[in-house]
């Protein structure tokens, strides 16, 4: 297996940006947490569908998987399971975090156009609790307040 340090960078600044083509996405780390900021799309995983980003609190033993995408909710649901599915990237975050699995997975779809089928996401979010994992969907409109590290982890 490779060495993918460089898709790993460890953040303890105040503010966090996340960006992926035109989407740009920024967290107030208001715990003053240390976050692993991994690059998953063409770095952990190079070929086929996958998310964009992974943030690690290994003090809080929680991975928040996070989709950039204008608005294509659908296709943002689709690239978020394949990632979770992954069995290389599961390989690289149990020999990097020495099998110490997560408490708490959240899934964090940041869109720039409000995703009109209210049903398909409920049921999203349904499907996704069912896996123990708590799906969001955020507006990049509101990048001018940051979303703070508190509220997405809650």
């Amino acid at each position: 297996m490779t060495n993918n340090q460089e898709c790993f960078e460890t953040i303890n600044q105040k503010k966090l940006c996340l960006k992926e083509m035109k989407t740009q996405f920024y967290i107030d780390n208001d715990m003053q947490l240390s976050i692993v900021k991994a690059k998953i799309d063409n770095c952990l995983i190079k070929n086929g569908k996958r998310c964009d980003w992974l943030l690690i609190i290994e003090q809080r033993n929680i991975e928040i998987y996070i989709e950039l995408k204008g608005c294509r909710i659908k296709d943002a649901l689709e690239q978020l399971e394949i990632t979770l599915n992954n069995t290389s990237l599961k390989q690289i975050l149990e020999q990097k975090y020495k099998n110490n699995k997560p408490s708490k997975t959240f899934c964090c779809i940041i869109y720039t156009k409000c995703p009109s089928n209210q049903p398909e996401i409920e049921n999203a979010k349904k499907t996704f609790r069912k896996l123990g994992i708590i799906l969001k969907f955020i507006s990049s409109n509101s990048s001018k307040r940051p979303q703070k590290l508190s509220q997405l982890i809650s």
